[in-house]
Formats: structure tokens, sequence, C-alpha cells
């Protein structure tokens, strides 16, 4: 694929989204860690 045709608005809010999804992957994780630790203790 060619990607130098995507206009500057395009690249934008791709990374915007990857952001997006990475910031919500990282704090999935930290409530995955949080609730283990919470069972663990309990």
């Amino acid at each position: 694929m060619d990607w130098s045709g995507i206009p500057g608005c395009w690249a934008i809010a791709i990374s915007i989204i990857l952001g997006a999804v990475g910031r919500l992957a990282i704090n999935l994780a930290k409530a995955y860690a949080i609730m283990k630790k919470a069972n663990y203790k309990g």
C-alpha cells in the first residue's frame, strides 16, 4: 500500500485513536492487577 496519499488529518485521527486504545489497554491492565491483588489477599 502507498501511505503517501493519506491526508494529514487521517494520520492525526489514527494516532489519536491508537493513543486512546493504548491508554484503555493500560487502564485495563492496571484494573486487572488490582483485582488480582484483592483476590489474592481475600
